[in-house]
């Protein structure tokens, strides 16, 4: 096979990533041309971005990294990284999808996770620990940046947030 593909569905499957680290949360691009994931590289974990010639890593250096989110555009990946200081705590990041213009878009101390991006590319959902007895809510943030707004108040966990279409 000169030039072989992944496929969604069927085809050979291709290890992307030939190493024993432990590589999880894939996400794939909107064109299908790249995978964003949580993979981990000698001491760290960290969001690289894989084609089938291999991957680079674009996480922020030292700071752990969770479930990768494409914008809908392909030009930005929302992942939430734990606080370098306190590894109780982490925030919803998102940066170019070159890794560059890395950002902060949550900032209270909680626990920030899930990112998923809104359907026209201008918000961020994720769940958040919202209060004291560890209950997760869903939370919106404005994908450049603003105040987070909760969007759902009850006594159990909501969580893995998800956008309907329009």
């Amino acid at each position: 096979m000169d030039n072989p593909r992944l496929t969604r569905c069927g085809g050979n499957p291709v290890n992307l990533t030939p190493d024993t680290a432990t590589d999880r949360a894939p996400a794939w691009s909107l064109d299908g041309s790249s995978i964003a994931c949580l993979c981990g590289r000698d001491t760290q974990y960290g969001i690289f971005t894989l084609d089938l010639a291999g991957g680079e890593f674009l996480s922020p250096e030292g700071q752990f990294s969770g479930e990768p989110s494409w914008s809908p555009d392909e030009a930005w990946i929302a992942c939430p990284v734990v606080d370098a200081d306190k590894t109780d705590v982490s925030h919803v990041w998102v940066m170019a999808a070159d890794g560059s213009a890395a950002r902060k878009l949550t900032f209270p101390e909680a626990r920030d996770g899930i990112p998923t991006w809104s359907p026209e590319g201008t918000r961020i959902a994720f769940e958040g620990l919202v209060d004291q007895e560890a209950r997760y809510d869903i939370c919106i943030v404005p994908a450049a940046g603003g105040a987070e707004k909760r969007v759902t108040d009850d006594p159990h966990d909501d969580m893995h947030p998800n956008w309907t279409p329009f």
